[in-house]
């Protein structure tokens, strides 16, 4: 009861804090996902007129919701009476949006079937209150903020277009190619993809292919791309992620230069800038709200 009464407490939507208390008896993933996104304060009874019944345009409200409210913190109460299907679902969801996980088992032992879900994602066992209120170790990074992603300096400056198909010797072409005043702008936001993929790379639970899902990396591209102000500067946002994948012993096929350029549909390409303002504009007029 110290635990459950001690956390919830500390629920706080808006300073990035959600605890859920899951509906007794209700083990679906779509039932849970609703208990998300009431956890959330957003309404669950509106997802049938917003063309979001199902388990899986539920789980994908929740992922757009924790992203948009910048959850740090998801913790769920009565864990242990979760099938081990929720607890992967849930643990994924935390790589997905960079939020720290904590289930709550109310038993002496996590059960088998569930501890069974738990290797390679990098978890703890706490014991008590003070350590659920204040784990060791680092926190997972949170995906960056709309006002923060643009990798502002070189994205007010046009970029000429580079067709380079390659990521290998990318950055040499392109100087060979652009000369150094376009090399040096292209960089920068070449620069700016590279570093955002190796900060998100970094953390991921585990090494290896098991620890990154596809959806968790369409999130990551979607995120990189949203504000960018041309198809040449998501061209080159997109190249650096792929050299910041390479770093980390990844392959990060994307589509090629010249369909980027003029073939795509989308944000970064010719849907309008999703600037902070717009984001708040989306949400006052949902009516998940």
């Amino acid at each position: 009861m110290r635990v459950s009464v001690g956390l919830l407490e500390r629920h706080d939507p808006s300073r990035g804090q959600v605890v859920v208390h899951p509906t007794p008896a209700a083990r679906s993933l779509q039932a849970f996902a609703h208990d998300v996104l009431g956890a959330l304060g957003r309404a669950v009874n509106r997802l049938d007129a917003e063309q979001l019944a199902g388990s899986v345009a539920a789980w994908r409200a929740v992922t757009a919701w924790m992203v948009a409210g910048q959850i740090e913190d998801l913790v769920v109460l009565r864990a242990d009476r979760l099938p081990a299907g929720v607890w992967a679902r849930v643990l994924e969801l935390g790589q997905e949006t960079g939020s720290r996980v904590l289930l709550v088992c109310h038993v002496p032992q996590i059960p088998a079937h569930l501890a069974a879900v738990l290797p390679g994602t990098g978890h703890q066992v706490l014991t008590g209150l003070p350590q659920a209120l204040n784990p060791s170790g680092a926190r997972p990074r949170p995906l960056p903020d709309a006002t923060t992603a643009t990798g502002a300096g070189a994205d007010v400056v046009d970029l000429p277009r580079f067709l380079y198909p390659h990521i290998r010797n990318y950055r040499s072409k392109a100087f060979d190619h652009l000369g150094p005043a376009g090399f040096a702008c292209t960089d920068a936001v070449y620069g700016h993809g590279r570093d955002a993929a190796c900060r998100w790379l970094s953390t991921r639970p585990a090494p290896g292919p098991a620890a990154i899902s596809h959806q968790s990396v369409q999130l990551f591209l979607a995120w990189l791309v949203h504000d960018s102000p041309s198809r040449p500067h998501t061209l080159a946002r997109l190249r650096g992620a792929q050299a910041g994948f390479r770093l980390h012993g990844f392959k990060l096929d994307i589509p090629p230069s010249q369909r980027v350029l003029d073939v795509l549909s989308g944000p970064g390409l010719n849907a309008p800038l999703v600037t902070t303002q717009t984001a708040g504009r989306i949400r006052a007029g949902s009516p998940t709200r």
